[in-house]
């Protein structure tokens, strides 16, 4: 069984929370970006990584929901699927489940050393 994103995280601050990726100005959408990878790697890849496991499943709606983000789901796909997560985080995306920019799609990621 591949690791999921679905076992119980602490809730992101709803003072956190930006707004829609069409809404936010160009330097939001960065900072936004940034929070989605920060929060991949604090609450599942240093995890995984701490338990010895070799690969970490996430879905978008549940980073997306955690970070307080409305009608972004493009926006954590992108952030989701670029190379800056593989470089920072040290991952190797290996498949995409779903459709693209969905609150239904799921991301599975190798964990490089």
């Amino acid at each position: 069984m591949i690791p999921s994103a679905s076992t119980e995280l602490p809730q992101a601050n709803s003072s956190d929370s930006t707004h829609a990726f069409g809404s936010a100005a160009p330097d939001q959408r960065t900072k936004t970006a940034d929070r989605i990878r920060d929060y991949a790697e604090s609450r599942f890849f240093d995890p995984a990584r701490d338990a010895g496991r070799s690969i970490v499943e996430i879905s978008a709606r549940e980073i997306h929901d955690a970070l307080g983000l409305r009608n972004a789901f493009p926006s954590v796909c992108q952030a989701l699927s670029g190379r800056k997560i593989a470089e920072l985080c040290r991952v190797n995306l290996t498949r995409r489940i779903g459709p693209s920019n969905s609150s239904t799609t799921a991301y599975v990621y190798e964990l490089l050393e």
